[in-house]
């Protein structure tokens, strides 16, 4: 993203993907929120400071990225709810 923005190119198309982003990926709250805090500041800023304006959009995706869940992270999350609803103790290494 970093790239495309040092590259020229549109804001407005680097706005539509992290929209579509938070969308597709089932965010919770918080996602939402920065996201419409972020797009907020970045029209306050974008004819005034247009590289403030940008630097947000960075910020805004960091963000959004930093908090999406791994494919990992969602295969342990899915094995420790199997395990709990088959009754299992959680201290104990799980069986392979």
């Amino acid at each position: 993203m970093v790239d495309a923005l040092l590259a020229g190119g549109e804001d407005a198309a680097l706005l539509r993907a992290l929209g579509h982003a938070v969308l597709r990926e089932d965010s919770d709250f918080h996602n939402y929120q920065t996201l419409e805090a972020g797009i907020r500041l970045y029209e306050a800023l974008e004819d005034g400071r247009p590289l403030a304006a940008r630097r947000t959009l960075v910020g805004v995706a960091r963000y959004l990225a930093a908090h999406a869940p791994t494919p990992r992270a969602l295969r342990q999350t899915y094995t420790i709810a199997l395990r709990l609803q088959r009754g299992e103790d959680l201290t104990v290494a799980a069986e392979e």
